[in-house]
């Protein structure tokens, strides 16, 4: 996937210019969950009010270092429909190959 920075739509189905493609080599995609030690996780829900959409994003508003560590491909939320086919196809080929 490529990804792209876009000026938001005017309204709902409208068009959205592009405005910029980030340098790919500086992105990372992340999985959740993400971990870090209670205290601190408990510190970010309490005290980050800003829209986030991971925990990682209310530490790093803590002013504290989030580093990347890494993941597995199967390693997936689901979230949309597909994501729970995708599951289900992941499963059913481990039972095959661990045989149960």
């Amino acid at each position: 996937d490529t990804v792209k920075q876009v000026e938001p739509a005017a309204a709902p189905g409208e068009p959205e210019p592009v405005v910029a493609t980030p340098e790919r080599a500086r992105l990372r995609a992340v999985q959740t969950p993400q971990g870090f030690d209670r205290a601190t996780l408990v510190r970010a829900h309490e005290t980050v009010t800003d829209d986030v959409t991971d925990d990682a994003s209310m530490v790093e508003q803590l002013g504290l270092t989030v580093v990347v560590v890494p993941g597995h491909e199967e390693a997936f939320k689901v979230t949309r429909p597909l994501d729970l086919v995708l599951a289900e196809a992941v499963l059913a080929r481990r039972r095959l190959n661990d045989g149960f």
